[in-house]
């Protein structure tokens, strides 16, 4: 799936026609955008070519037939994923071929529109676009048309006519205008020889002109190399430089076959490099994670990517972002968790004096609750979110557990016991919500009781209220 449109799925526990509505919006939105991003894309052909507009209806009608063939029967069947990830990822090709077909204009048209440049587009144009096609076969019938005339007028020698051919030819053909500019000169210098020499002279001009439209011919490929990848370019360096003294028709054409070849070969992995990064740059432009933004970073940074590079990397972004989903959703379930047995607590006599013990529960510290059993009687809790667990430790302070007689800690005993009644009121309250515990470890208090002494606390209350100072004095 491309990442022209990018996305991730997930279970919803919301109704079926919800769901749909959902997302359909939020791939009508999707297609929307990449569609504006094409209409930019044709702005600068508009007046070139009145049918460019088709590129964007086909994407629309697409669209269309997608979101209307999208309903609760699709959505409730087995296939339903599969059938959304199969028309996605048709959607994104079309993208694609028809972005790589605007950039291969780009590259074409830069220099202005010729016969050799119309016949390249053909067989770029995507085949739904049958009426963009027509158009450019329209202009190249009428080119060749023109030309027809031309090299009639020419083989006649007709000057007049060839200048007034001149005339109507559009400025858009420059390279076509400039030949019959020469050919025009040619013929009045031509006039001015004599009878005897202006037929040998005319086979040696028609040569030298044919190797001279070959340089030419060479060195626009060259320059259009040398744009898209300078290391070809840098390659063929030495046979442009031995271009430039080639007198021999054959040597030259050898020559502009080996540039346009080259060239051919490179365009063709350029245009679908650049549009591969675009659309990798203009998918994860608003994702902040660093670790997304450090791949797409890399990505763009190279000089030539490949769809095998390109759809690795958008595999490997699903599966960061799909993660990261993951663990938001646990997160906030695990603190919804534990918020509810603070509340179950609370409602059964425990209570708290600190009102940001939530905060520093959810944060991993270890924080006490007060009993309905005493002042010296408390609840130690501490939540693991790395192993998922809450540590709960019924306590008591006291001066010296060694001076305590047998009488008292059969006492303490009994008053843990009925906090174990709480506790497994708790759990019950618990399953209640729809929140079970596994593998739940109880030390019984006949096995153990813990004894903390009254010293440590007011030590660890006196730190706690040193580090409240100390905020308190930093944000004043």
């Amino acid at each position: 799936m491309s990442s022209a449109i990018s996305y991730s799925w997930s279970i919803s526990d919301s109704p079926p026609e919800e769901i749909l509505k959902n997302n359909k919006k939020y791939f009508e939105a999707e297609m929307n955008r990449l569609i504006d991003h094409v209409k930019e894309l044709i702005k600068k052909h508009l007046r070139s070519f009145k049918n460019i507009k088709e590129l964007v209806k086909i994407l629309e009608a697409y669209r269309d037939e997608f979101l209307s063939s999208y309903t609760l029967e699709i959505l409730n069947s087995p296939n339903h994923t599969k059938w959304v990830d199969e028309k996605m990822s048709d959607f994104n090709d079309l993208a694609l071929r028809i972005k790589s077909f605007l950039k291969f204009l780009d590259i074409e048209l830069e220099s202005g529109i010729s016969l050799n440049s119309l016949k390249s587009l053909i067989s770029k144009v995507p085949k739904e676009c049958a009426a963009l096609r027509r158009e450019i076969e329209e202009k190249i019938d009428e080119l060749n048309k023109l030309l027809k005339k031309i090299e009639e007028a020419r083989k006649s020698k007709d000057i007049q006519q060839l200048e007034e051919l001149y005339q109507n030819i559009p400025e858009d053909l420059k390279e076509e205008k400039q030949k019959l500019s020469n050919e025009i000169l040619r013929l009045k210098l031509e006039k001015q020889r004599t009878k005897q020499k202006k037929d040998e002279k005319l086979k040696e001009e028609d040569y030298d002109n044919k190797v001279e439209e070959l340089k030419q011919k060479a060195k626009v490929f060259y320059e259009k190399l040398n744009k898209i990848s300078p290391q070809d370019a840098i390659r063929l360096k030495p046979l442009v430089e031995e271009l430039k003294n080639v007198k021999d028709k054959s040597r030259a054409s050898a020559i502009v076959s080996e540039i346009k070849y080259t060239y051919t070969k490179a365009v063709q992995e350029h245009v679908m490099s650049e549009v591969l990064k675009e659309d990798v740059k203009y998918a994860y432009a608003d994702i902040e994670i660093p670790k997304v933004k450090d791949m797409v970073r890399e990505f763009l940074r190279k000089e030539k990517v490949s769809r095998e590079e390109y759809d690795s990397l958008n595999r490997k972004i699903r599966e960061i972002l799909l993660k990261e989903q993951i663990e938001k959703a646990n997160k906030k379930r695990m603190e919804e968790e534990v918020k509810l047995i603070y509340k179950k607590l609370r409602e059964m006599g425990y209570y708290i004096v600190d009102e940001g013990i939530m905060e520093r529960l959810l944060a991993g510290e270890i924080v006490e609750i007060n009993t309905p059993f005493g002042e010296d009687y408390v609840l130690r809790l501490k939540f693991d979110e790395k192993e998922k667990n809450m540590t709960i430790k019924f306590v008591r302070y006291v001066e010296d557990e060694k001076i305590l007689s047998e009488y008292d800690k059969a006492k303490d005993i009994s008053i843990a016991k009925r906090w174990c009644k709480d506790y497994d009121k708790l759990i019950e309250l618990l399953k209640e919500n729809g929140i079970f515990f596994e593998n739940i470890r109880r030390i019984e208090p006949e096995q153990r009781f813990y004894y903390e002494r009254k010293k440590a606390r007011k030590e660890g209350i006196k730190k706690k209220d040193e580090k409240k100072e100390g905020i308190f004095r930093k944000q004043i």
